[in-house]
């Protein structure tokens, strides 16, 4: 669900217009990277699973009966889920759906904004 998720040029311009060195390192490290610099954007991973939350809305749970491979039978580590079931109950909500341009765009607004006028 995460590759839903990016920061483009645009989101970049936005972090760097916060105008201090900490927005500005920012915006280097994010167009340092190896898939911006082939892509012209990357994912946003760990960023999507922090601002959940913040903001739980961002995302769609749905319920669900997830495993971890432990044994090896199918790929050891995998997650395996499924839709509940006498046999499978419930025991997660799992994310399935993001709100990518919401997600983006208050990213973008935290990020560049995240520093108060005192520090600038």
């Amino acid at each position: 669900m995460t590759t839903q998720v990016r920061i483009q040029p645009d989101g970049v311009q936005r972090i760097r217009s916060g105008g201090t060195p900490f927005h500005e390192a920012v915006a280097q490290q994010v167009e340092l990277y190896p898939g911006y610099r082939t892509r012209g954007f990357t994912h946003l991973h760990d960023p999507l699973a922090i601002a959940t939350l913040i903001h739980p809305n961002l995302v769609t749970l749905h319920p669900m009966h997830v495993d971890v491979e432990l044994g090896g039978r199918h790929a050891t580590g995998a997650t395996l889920m499924r839709t509940p079931s006498d046999g499978a109950p419930l025991n997660a909500h799992v994310a399935l759906d993001v709100h990518a341009e919401r997600f983006e765009t208050f990213l973008a607004e935290r990020v560049s904004t995240a520093l108060d006028a005192s520090v600038r």
